[in-house]
């Protein structure tokens, strides 16, 4: 059974607001890269988030995306991509 991909709005919203250049670098990991893989943990650049079970984040320059993935159902959501000043605050979140 293949993982599936899903984007949360709110991980679109941040991506409009993004500079073009690292813009572009996470919408071909997010929507390319990450896809195509068949494992998400063999994926590079990611990056499990300390104290947090289903949670990982992968760094672009000054942003971070964050990443959860749940593997009871092969789930793998996009929720934010932030500037690393605020990301912490943000993500993970309760919803």
């Amino acid at each position: 059974m293949a993982w599936e991909v899903v984007y949360r709005p709110q991980f679109i919203r941040d991506l409009a607001r993004m500079p073009e250049s690292p813009r572009k670098e996470v919408e071909q990991f997010a929507f390319d890269v990450f896809p195509a893989a068949d494992n998400p943990f063999a994926v590079p650049g990611l990056e499990k988030m300390s104290g947090f079970k289903d949670y990982y984040k992968a760094r672009f320059g000054v942003f971070r995306v964050g990443i959860r993935v749940v593997r009871k159902n092969r789930v793998v959501e996009f929720q934010r991509v932030l500037n690393r000043r605020d990301i912490y605050r943000h993500f993970p979140s309760a919803g």
